[in-house]
């Protein structure tokens, strides 16, 4: 009886190994179809190339951002989604802020990013247009929104709409007493049943530079096969 429930023992062991060993070559596996290549600037810019299981594409973006690798997150069959950021170095403010303990006011230090370029890709989402306006039915509820533009566009050969407008940055006042506001400008295209959206986010202050190095963005963007 001793020897049979040993033999049991080590049969479970030996399963518990070979179902490990499978689990992880097969998470291996999904996860070696992830390819990032980030070129050397070449006057200014560099050249991003991503390939992975959901989507292809390359781009061309300014060597004043910094890029975080493509996070792939899979939760479910639900909601799958590709995501991608170019950001800005940060800047530091004052900002006043409710004293709760006190019924007052304090002034504090943050530290936030003041422009942002977001690549992003909802897998089997459905409609860019009725995502775009779910986008602009929130963000029209900040008392400082303003919709600036809203009209058609083609990213590497897929039509699509884009939009532009203003709101809030930052919560609260900054020390100085103003409401610090931010200017949006994003495309939403559908490939296929993909909703992609390509989002340049900034301080007015960036504005320009920053519509510059967006537009540079669409216009090298290319899907690939």
């Amino acid at each position: 009886m001793l020897k049979g429930y040993s033999m049991k023992r080590i049969l479970a062991v030996v399963i518990i190994i070979i179902t490990t060993l499978i689990l992880t070559l097969s998470l291996m596996g999904c996860n070696s179809r992830q390819k990032t290549v980030i070129s050397d600037p070449v006057n200014g810019y560099r050249t991003i190339t991503e390939s992975n299981k959901f989507c292809s594409f390359t781009f061309e973006f300014s060597d004043f951002y910094k890029i975080y690798k493509p996070s792939i997150v899979t939760k479910n069959t639900m909601y799958n989604f590709v995501s991608m950021s170019l950001t800005a170095p940060g800047k530091t403010t004052s900002m006043i802020l409710p004293d709760f303990n006190n019924s007052g006011t304090i002034d504090n230090g943050i530290t936030y990013t003041p422009a942002y370029i977001d690549i992003h890709v909802s897998i089997d989402w459905g409609s860019a247009s009725e995502r775009l306006d779910g986008v602009i039915e929130d963000v029209s509820k900040w008392p400082s929104f303003e919709l600036l533009e809203r009209v058609p566009v083609t990213v590497s050969g897929f039509t699509g709409e884009q939009v532009v407008y203003v709101d809030t940055l930052l919560p609260f006042p900054t020390a100085s007493g103003e409401q610090p506001l931010e200017i949006t400008r994003a495309v939403y295209f559908n490939v296929g049943n993909d909703v992609w959206k390509i989002e340049a986010c900034s301080e007015m202050a960036m504005a320009e530079q920053v519509k510059s190095d967006y537009e540079h963005v669409l216009q090298t963007f290319r899907l690939l096969e």
